[in-house]
C-alpha cells in the first residue's frame, strides 16, 4: 500500500466518526447499557444525588455558552434580514443542544466506566471468587464526544473569554469542578 493510500484510508477512518449515524449509535448503546447493565443503573441511581447537580452544571454551562454565542454574533453585526436572525438562533440553539448533550454523554460514560470498574470479580485467591459473577468490562467509548465537547462548549467560552474572561474562567471552572466534587464525594 503507498503512502498515499494509507493516507487517504486514515482520513476516510477519521472522517468516519463524524457521521451522525455513528455518533447516535454511541449515544444508544450507552443508553442500552444503562437500561441492560444492572450494575451500572445501580451505580447512577444510587448516586442520583450527585448526579442530579452535576448535569445541572452542565445545563447551566451550555446556557450560558448559548448565550454568549448570542451576544456575540448580535453585537458583532449590524441589524441584520430576518431569515439571518433564524439561522442565528437556530445556530445558538444547537449550540445548546450540542452542549448539554455532549457533556452529558462524556460524563455518563465516565460514570459507567467508574460503575463496572466497581463491580469486578474478586481476585482469585480471595475466599468468595468462586461466588462472584463475572462483571461485564467497561466498552472502549471513542474520543468524538470530547471533540463535540470542544465544539459546543470550547468554542463558545472561547469566544466568550475574547469579551468576558471572567465568565469564561466561571465556566471552565465548573465544568471541571462538577465531576471532581462529584468523584470526591463518591466514596
Amino acid at each position: 500500500m503507498t503512502k498515499g493510500e494509507q493516507l487517504r484510508r486514515g482520513a476516510g477512518e477519521l472522517l468516519s466518526h463524524f457521521i451522525p449515524r455513528d455518533v447516535l449509535r454511541e449515544a444508544h448503546e450507552l443508553a442500552q447499557s444503562f437500561q441492560h447493565e444492572e450494575a451500572f443503573r445501580d451505580y447512577v441511581m444510587g448516586r442520583i444525588w450527585l448526579v442530579i447537580p452535576v448535569a445541572f452544571v452542565f445545563v447551566l454551562v451550555s446556557t450560558i455558552c448559548a448565550v454568549g454565542v448570542m451576544l456575540l454574533l448580535r453585537s458583532a453585526a449590524p441589524p441584520v434580514a430576518l431569515w439571518l436572525r433564524g439561522t442565528v438562533l437556530l445556530l445558538v440553539a444547537g449550540t445548546w443542544l450540542g452542549g448539554i448533550v455532549s457533556q452529558l454523554y462524556v460524563f455518563f460514560a465516565w460514570l459507567e466506566t467508574r460503575a463496572l470498574g466497581q463491580h469486578r470479580p474478586a481476585p482469585p485467591h480471595a475466599p468468595s471468587a468462586s461466588r462472584a459473577r463475572p462483571a461485564p468490562a467497561a466498552p472502549n467509548r471513542s474520543w468524538i464526544p470530547w471533540l463535540f465537547v470542544a465544539l459546543f462548549v470550547g468554542v463558545p467560552v472561547g469566544l466568550l473569554a475574547v469579551h468576558s474572561p471572567v465568565v469564561a474562567i466561571v465556566l471552565i471552572g465548573a465544568g471541571i469542578l462538577a465531576p471532581t466534587v462529584y468523584k470526591h464525594f463518591d466514596r
